[in-house]
């Protein structure tokens, strides 16, 4: 499937990490990709209050029947403890997406992960990488 891009971006607050997230969703339908949002519970209800009150309701209904978009917990790819990541069943469920997208003939796929670690951590490991 299409380009390999990827970034990693640290939102100052979670207004602007939902906004940018729902202009990434919306870009993603604009372009006919599959779009995976993984959010902690919090940022999910965040997100689509945002959704429906850009979209309304009823299209916020067919954009979840539709397959396209999937926003889920992201406790339900990863877990909290990385002795719980179970990798074969990340794959499996990655390799689900990726073939769902294909036939669907979606011209990319979109992943928004949220990762909420505090600043310190980000700092910590930005120092690491240096």
């Amino acid at each position: 499937m299409g380009n390999d891009s990827h970034i990693f971006v640290v939102y100052p607050n979670k207004d602007t990490e939902i906004d940018d997230c729902f202009s990434f969703l919306k870009e993603g339908l604009d372009n006919n990709e599959f779009v995976l949002i993984m959010l902690e519970e919090p940022s999910i209800h965040k997100l689509y209050s945002k959704i429906y009150s850009e979209f309304g309701k009823d299209n916020t209904r067919g954009m979840d029947s539709n397959k396209s978009v999937v926003i889920t917990p992201l406790s339900n790819w990863y877990r909290y403890h990385y002795s719980d990541f179970n990798a074969e069943r990340f794959l499996a469920e990655w390799e689900k997406i990726v073939s769902n997208a294909k036939k669907m003939k979606k011209k990319g796929l979109r992943v928004f992960v949220e990762a909420d670690i505090s600043d310190r951590e980000v700092r910590k490991r930005i120092n690491q990488i240096r």
